[in-house]
């Protein structure tokens, strides 16, 4: 029966297969994909500034989706997407969106079956889709509309995240769960320190619709927003996010 059990599983990675495809995205920024056998797309990596970092980015990630470090969350429309993180809590990449969670769990699986069996491509595709958008810094900081940062946190695992919310209490950018306050308030602060640096991006997901990205220097991403079906519409949400990270004040800090 053991035997039985191991070669199913060996026939099963072995009928895996996908592929993992290097795009040329903008200015020295190349991300990896890594694509399903039906063409779908189960997972996007950071930012590498050559292809060789793509490449060993890929290896990377398959470590730890090997170790299984999955955080399932959701954003602001309330679809459910994954992250990977590294076993220091560092955000290595993140998934597509899903309506349920039980889809996302899903896609999780599909990509432990993909990783590891499927092929990296030779050919780096040209995909000039990041686009550098500066918002509008024309802010009044003394505007009536005014959010709030917060650290929120999670009373069963016990972990804190910090949290830029609107002043009408839409949340408008989360950062990653850590395990002490502190290590929170000093995410915060780099997160706004980033967003008034203006260090945003917008990108298209699978389905063509837009997001925006805040980065640090070095392109990591820290926070990343929901889709939007039209450029304009992403634009007027990052230049609202902005604004907000401006007059925002700090709630519970």
């Amino acid at each position: 029966m053991a035997a039985k059990q191991t070669n199913e599983k060996t026939a099963e990675k072995k009928k895996a297969a996908g592929k993992w495809i290097i795009k040329h995205k903008g200015d020295k920024e190349y991300t990896a994909y890594l694509f399903a056998s039906n063409g779908e797309i189960l997972l996007t990596s950071e930012v590498y500034s050559t292809v060789d970092g793509a490449k060993t980015g890929i290896e990377t990630i398959k470590k730890n989706i090997a170790l299984g470090n999955f955080e399932v969350t959701r954003d602001k429309a309330d679809r459910y997407f994954y992250k990977l993180k590294s076993s220091a809590n560092r955000l290595i990449c993140v998934g597509e969106s899903y309506s349920t969670r039980q889809s996302c769990v899903n896609a999780i699986e599909s990509v432990r079956r993909f990783a590891e069996t499927a092929k990296v491509m030779d050919k780096i595709e040209e995909d000039m889709t990041v686009i550098d958008y500066t918002p509008n810094k024309n802010v009044d900081a003394n505007t009536a509309y005014k959010g709030k940062w917060r650290i929120t946190e999670d009373d069963d695992e016990g972990y804190f995240c910090p949290q830029l919310f609107a002043s009408n209490g839409e949340l408008l950018l989360s950062g990653e769960y850590v395990s002490t306050y502190d290590a929170a308030k000093a995410s915060m602060l780099n997160i706004r320190k980033n967003a008034l640096a203006g260090n945003f991006v917008i990108d298209k997901d699978k389905n063509g619709k837009y997001v925006f990205k805040l980065r640090n220097a070095q392109k990591n991403v820290l926070c990343m927003s929901a889709s939007y079906g039209s450029l304009s519409a992403c634009q007027k949400a990052l230049d609202s996010t902005y604004r907000f990270c401006v007059t925002a004040t700090y709630d519970n800090l």
